[in-house]
């Protein structure tokens, strides 16, 4: 029931693009689920994960516009995107390789415009971020970055 209903709110606003409509349905569906919006968030990602590049674009710019309207706030995201990452290997086998660079291009996304605190990229999992870095055709210099920093991190220990 909660994710057809998620999932009801994203297909009218992205066959529509109606992004006040979405953000008004996705205010009064925390009212009614206080403390679950970071599954609203998984949901939306898994949504735009089976959808084209321009409509990952419009959920990822959606979830912004929610941040911006207090409606998803950092833990949320942030708890949403983790559950993500930490299953990623079984997305990647349901979706293939480039599902993981739609999802961490997703969460860049999302940091770049606030929504998702920049601290989140320490927590990724070291084998997503190696796989990103290994299939992506894009330098991606901040996530080499981290997984650099990691690496040292577990040489000093």
């Amino acid at each position: 029931e909660f994710q057809k209903r998620v999932r009801g709110i994203l297909d009218s606003y992205l066959g529509s693009g109606e992004s006040d409509e979405a953000i008004f349905c996705f205010k009064e569906f925390a009212k009614q689920t206080p403390g679950f919006f970071d599954e609203v968030v998984v949901c939306a990602l898994r949504t735009a994960l089976e959808r084209s590049s321009q409509q990952r674009q419009s959920v990822t710019e959606l979830l912004v516009k929610l941040h911006k309207e207090g409606v998803l706030d950092h833990p949320s995201s942030a708890r949403g995107f983790a559950k993500l990452c930490c299953t990623w290997e079984e997305i990647v086998v349901d979706s293939g390789s480039q599902a993981a660079i739609d999802l961490v291009d997703m969460l860049l996304a999302c940091i770049r415009d606030g929504c998702t605190a920049r601290e989140f990229l320490t927590r990724m999992p070291e084998g997503l971020l190696a796989a990103v870095l290994r299939d992506s055709k894009e330098e991606r210099a901040e996530l080499q970055e981290v997984k650099d920093r990691l690496q040292k991190f577990k040489r000093a220990v």
